[in-house]
């Protein structure tokens, strides 16, 4: 049988798990002893056909490209895909040569006149018998899919309806203009001289380079983080490769900068070319298997925590932006900046430090006070937001003394939204997208009723802000024509590291975070900041069923809610808040947090803790222990939990 008549008999066996929270994922390699695949050629056929019928429907010729990466499943399934879509009557776009996930993100923005749907193939992180597709596609306002709307990711409930759409057999047969598919050769070279062309300018004061040598170790795992190595060596950066040779089976370590095992060769690297004092020492860049997320290992060879990156990030935004950031509070608005549930809390301490600055000075202003005084006392105290994030009384007479003792112990106690505003949201690349989204139209339509100057204010912010999520995503506007759409992007975000380092004395160095004359290292930055003892990401095994992995969530989130209510011993320090927009977040009044929630991508529950001291995270890990311990008849596994709890005892 062809591949059209084997498709038809597959369609009612097709596998509804694949589709997950936001993307499709499945298994597409037999392995020995492995999961039955569920993901093949025909599989990639039939939602192709549903995906361009949601267009063609609509009599909408929808012009597609699809990339992928370099598995072995790749050029079976991107064929198959690519068949399907222009069965149904899509124009499609074939990308002859393994494509990074943020050179697909970005060809699409920079090609959205020529393109509607933007397809990338890849297991990402995972296994490599691992495969899916992220689809970028062209909505309208209502989500539904539309050749005139802006490229948006599409999933959720939207995703889960190909499913539905391919077995009731919803799909365009006999399109009204065939189909057709080509190829093309030049994604990820265009990508290439797009990104060394755009830091270029933005170096331009400084030559065009970095002004700091930096040495890199570059760690792609043999997947597509390579692809940068001609980007980075265009900026003067001096680099040693590891692994950049394209292996679709990731031989030497996981692909993943979020494991242990997959920063161990860069970190020995770095450790072992740093032997040698040198006033410029070596830091090594790892990146997953598509490319769309990156890890950094220090000089000391020691592994950045995503979520500490964030810290930097969103502290570079605030400072870099603080007359937008007034303009803002002047209008009673503020710029949303995401939260991830997994992350250190202290990057909540850091936006709620600065806006409650924001507060004070507009206190002041309001009082007439001399806006030269204002700025004094606002940076007097500004230089300790990385030490000590939380305002306290003890700071206010010193650098506040005008301020009566009733407007700060409000200011203290209320929760300030004065230019800024922390929110979490709920993981996953499409809710940043759609969110960062909606912070910038905001910026947007404010800008219509502002003077020439507040209106170049409000854009440089658009320009330069950003998300991320605990996991290792940074999502940027990396075409400069539509800054409203935002993609995660691993080699812009660590091009965005380099050149914060590399002007760490205008911002950092100069507001007194950290001291005159550091060196502009990243464990100099990094070690500026007062962390707090995290665990891992853990992950343990959950049930194969998605509505079970997530009722166990559920319960555990009704059990947590119970214990704040009314609490019974469960836990030793009282239950100050919970965050469930994403699993259940505890966070305990001595500044402690324990996160669970199900993942989308896999059979797992994830969990994340942080606290003041290592024994005390060792204790709340172990409280999790207790909790989830009924679920272990369910097939609830707290095998990671235990070995990660052992570590702080």
């Amino acid at each position: 049988m062809d591949l059209v008549e084997r498709a038809e008999e597959h369609r009612n066996k097709l596998d509804s798990n694949i589709f997950r929270g936001y993307d499709i994922r499945g298994d597409a390699t037999a392995v020995p002893n492995g999961p039955k695949i569920n993901l093949s050629e025909v599989d990639a056929y039939l939602i192709g056909q549903a995906l361009a019928s949601l267009y063609t429907e609509k009599g909408q010729i929808p012009r597609v490209l699809v990339t992928a990466d370099h598995r072995p499943s790749s050029p079976a399934l991107q064929q198959g895909l690519a068949l399907g879509l222009a069965a149904a009557g899509a124009q499609v776009w074939v990308a002859s040569e393994p494509t990074p996930t943020g050179a697909t993100s970005w060809y699409i923005l920079e090609k959205t006149r020529e393109l509607d749907v933007a397809i990338q193939i890849t297991g990402s992180h995972n296994p490599y018998y691992n495969n899916g597709f992220k689809i970028t596609a062209k909505q309208n306002d209502r989500g539904e899919p539309d050749v005139s709307g802006l490229p948006q990711a599409l999933y959720g409930e939207r995703l889960k309806a190909l499913y539905y759409r391919i077995v009731q057999k919803q799909i365009t047969q006999y399109p009204t203009i065939p189909g057709n598919v080509q190829t093309i050769s030049n994604v990820v070279s265009d990508y290439q001289k797009n990104m060394a062309k755009y830091f270029r300018r933005l170096l331009q004061a400084r030559g065009g380079k970095f002004q700091q040598p930096f040495r890199m170790v570059l760690d792609a795992g043999n997947g597509l983080g390579c692809k940068a190595i001609p980007i980075f060596r265009d900026l003067g950066v001096e680099m040693i490769e590891l692994f950049t040779d394209l292996e679709g089976t990731f031989p030497n370590h996981p692909a993943d900068p979020s494991k242990p095992d997959g920063v161990f060769a860069a970190q020995e690297k770095v450790k072992a070319l740093n032997q040698e004092p040198s006033p410029h020492p070596w830091f090594a860049t790892v990146f997953d298997g598509d490319g769309d997320r990156s890890g950094v290992i220090d000089e000391k060879g020691q592994g950045i925590y995503p979520e500490r990156i964030l810290v930097i990030y969103y502290t570079r935004f605030l400072l870099a932006n603080q007359e937008g950031l007034r303009i803002l509070s002047r209008l009673n608005q503020n710029i949303g900046l995401a939260l991830d549930v997994r992350g250190t809390a202290v990057v909540c301490d850091v936006i709620e430090y600065f806006g409650r600055l924001q507060a004070l000075r507009h206190y002041y202003l309001q009082h007439k006070i001399s806006a030269i005084e204002v700025d004094q006392a606002v940076a007097s105290v500004l230089a300790k937001m990385w030490k000590e994030p939380v305002l306290t009384p003890a700071m206010f007479p010193a650098h506040f003394p005008n301020v009566p003792e009733a407007e700060w112990k409000r200011i203290l106690a209320e929760q300030l939204n004065y230019g800024v505003v922390g929110k979490y949201i709920p993981a996953g690349y499409p809710n940043h997208r759609a969110y960062v989204r909606e912070q910038i139209q905001k910026l947007e339509r404010l800008k219509k009723h502002l003077s020439h100057e507040e209106q170049a204010a409000l854009t440089q912010m658009q320009r330069q802000y950003t998300s991320a999520e605990s996991s290792g995503h940074f999502f940027y506007g990396t075409c400069a024509s539509m800054p409203e759409v935002m993609v995660d992007d691993g080699i812009y975000s660590i091009l965005v590291l380099l050149n914060l380092i590399d002007t760490l004395p205008n911002f950092e160095i100069k507001y007194g975070l950290m001291p005159p004359g550091t060196q502009p290292t990243l464990s100099n930055l990094f070690g500026s900041v007062a962390w707090r003892p995290v665990s891992n990401e853990i992950r343990d095994a959950a049930p194969s069923e998605n509505t079970q992995k997530f009722a166990i969530v559920s319960s555990i989130t009704q059990m947590i809610k119970a214990e704040k209510e009314a609490p019974t011993g469960k836990f030793k320090q009282a239950i100050r808040s919970i965050i469930d927009v994403d699993g259940v977040r505890a966070e305990f009044v001595d500044g402690s947090f324990a996160l669970v929630r199900a993942s989308n991508t896999s059979p797992m529950l994830t969990y994340k803790f942080e606290a003041t001291t290592t024994q005390r995270l060792g204790e709340v890990i172990e409280e999790m222990i207790q909790l989830m311990k009924p679920f272990q008849s369910q097939g609830v596994s707290t095998l990671e939990l235990e070995q990660e709890r052992a570590l702080y005892h």
